[in-house]
């Protein structure tokens, strides 16, 4: 069969210059005359010339990164089967859900004084203390009890 030089470089996925270059090193019989080529010369002379075929160590190294694709995309599969039954979550969802745990906190804590002020007003020491922990013993209690990553604690 014959084909063009243009039809060649498309079927090696080559370019003119390597035809030239090809046609250099022995490819010579395959070409016919300017712009013609013998394709099944061509390919006889380019499996025996240029074309390596794979080594038993590229098989396994294929075969390795089968196998590593297989494990990989199983464990991908598990996963999602774990998030779609709740059991996982993306760890954004989980840092976001953190970062506000937290808000909620400093803000529970920066409001303490106008919070308790009023209370605290002529009260004695103990009283004082005995106020301000409770009131920190609530605070933590609401922090350690509530958010969407924190299981429901019942005393």
């Amino acid at each position: 069969m014959t084909i063009t030089t243009t039809q060649a470089c498309m079927i090696f996925g080559v370019d003119k210059s390597t035809l030239t270059h090809w046609k250099r090193l022995g490819a010579d019989a395959a070409y016919l005359s300017r712009n013609k080529w013998d394709l099944k010369r061509l390919i006889l002379w380019w499996s025996e010339n240029i074309y390596q075929g794979s080594t038993p160590d590229e098989a396994e190294t294929l075969a390795a990164a089968k196998n590593r694709y297989w494990t990989a995309k199983a464990l991908r599969e598990e996963m999602k089967a774990k998030v779609e039954a709740g059991e996982l979550a993306p760890i954004s969802e989980f840092i976001d859900a953190e970062v506000n745990r937290l808000l909620v906190m400093k803000a529970a804590m920066m409001g303490q004084g106008d919070r308790l002020s009023p209370i605290l007003e002529h009260q004695d020491h103990d009283t004082i203390a005995r106020i301000l922990n409770d009131d920190n013993w609530m605070m933590l209690d609401n922090y350690s009890k509530t958010g969407k990553f924190i299981h429901d604690i019942h005393e």
